[in-house]
């Protein structure tokens, strides 16, 4: 887990505790490539919790949220709920990436129901 997210997770008054970042969600061409048939979720937030990563656009609810157990800075996904759609049982992992003390990339793929979906954000903060 993140140091950011363990004292967001220490110091909340409420559970369950969340971390919310704005940026944007990119796809450069190579990880398009790589996997050609997922879904890209739109997002320029993505509200980091306990139970997983929820990835929003403007305000809305989630575009795709990513079920898990976190271990370290590693979301081993067992969940997924793409946007007005019922949770199913997925297959996947969320990693989050540092870069100068600050939580720099939020990237998800996860598989399920004989679908795919990637997510990947860029913090702006």
């Amino acid at each position: 887990m993140s140091l950011a997210l363990a004292l967001v997770l220490a110091t909340s008054v409420s559970p369950p505790a969340s971390l919310v970042l704005h940026g944007e969600c990119i796809y450069p061409p190579r990880l398009a490539k790589a996997l050609p048939d997922a879904t890209q979720v739109l997002c320029d937030t993505v509200e980091v919790s306990a139970q997983g990563a929820d990835f929003a656009q403007d305000q809305w609810a989630a575009h795709a949220r990513f079920f898990g157990t976190w271990r370290g800075d590693i979301l081993t996904v067992t969940a997924m709920q793409p946007r007005n759609e019922r949770k199913i049982e997925a297959k996947g992992h969320c990693r989050i990436d540092h870069a100068n003390g600050r939580i720099s990339l939020i990237s998800c793929s996860a598989f399920g129901g004989g679908r795919g979906w990637v997510a990947n954000f860029r913090n702006a903060q």
